[in-house]
């Protein structure tokens, strides 16, 4: 069911039925990436230092520990990197290390015109309906990935930076307010495999962008 128009069109068919319930559908406009022989390997030569908020860091250490080892894997905490079977700093000096961050944009530029018409209109809409139609909630981030190797000294790292969306369709049938008053009840994701795949095809998309300075580490 990777269609999300087949998504959408099966939660509404649920919901039509159910009083009051609340439902987000969630996909993202990154393209299947397949892994090839070899890839893994590579994928392997290097650690991970995973940047940012703490519900976006388990799913990248998810979708890692599919690649690599934990050993490999480290959190960036307040005092620096921390890892989960050795020191950080004894492993940079010796190994090729990949900085990953992720970043929600929130600037006005991302969106073209067309774009904030696509978005506005079907909020209007259902803020105008009280939620019988649903509503458009686009989540535009960047992906960066730069990448350091032990010797290079003062170069600067190598950097990779990837732009995709999060697209939400939410849809409260039989609620007297608005989509967008967040009054939504029993909020929270149950499933957040989606996350993790997310990940994944990033760091897939990564390596094919890296793989040339891998395959000298």
């Amino acid at each position: 069911m990777n269609n999300p128009i087949f998504r959408i069109a099966m939660a509404m068919l649920v919901c039509s039925g159910m009083t009051g319930c609340a439902t987000g559908v969630t996909t993202t406009s990154l393209q299947e990436v397949s892994v090839q022989q070899g890839e893994t390997r590579l994928l392997k030569s290097v650690g991970y230092v995973v940047h940012g908020a703490s519900q976006e860091q388990k799913s990248w250490i998810d979708a890692l520990s599919g690649f690599t080892d934990m050993g490999n894997i480290f959190i960036e905490e307040k005092n620096g990197p921390v890892g989960m079977l050795h020191s950080f700093s004894d492993y940079a000096k010796i190994h090729p290390v990949v900085h990953i961050y992720l970043e929600e944009v929130r600037d006005n530029q991302w969106m073209t015109k067309v774009d904030y018409a696509i978005y506005v209109a079907p909020t209007v809409l259902s803020f105008m309906t009280f939620g019988a139609t649903p509503a458009y909630y686009p989540e535009p981030h960047r992906a960066f990935f730069k990448l350091s190797r032990p010797g290079d000294g003062s170069a600067p790292p190598s950097h990779w930076e990837y732009s995709y969306d999060r697209r939400q369709f939410l849809w409260l049938p039989l609620f007297l307010f608005a989509d967008f008053s967040y009054s939504i009840n029993g909020g929270g994701e149950l499933d957040t495999r989606w996350k993790v795949e997310e990940k994944r095809r990033l760091l897939l998309k990564f390596l094919k962008g890296a793989e040339p300075l891998l395959g000298e580490s």
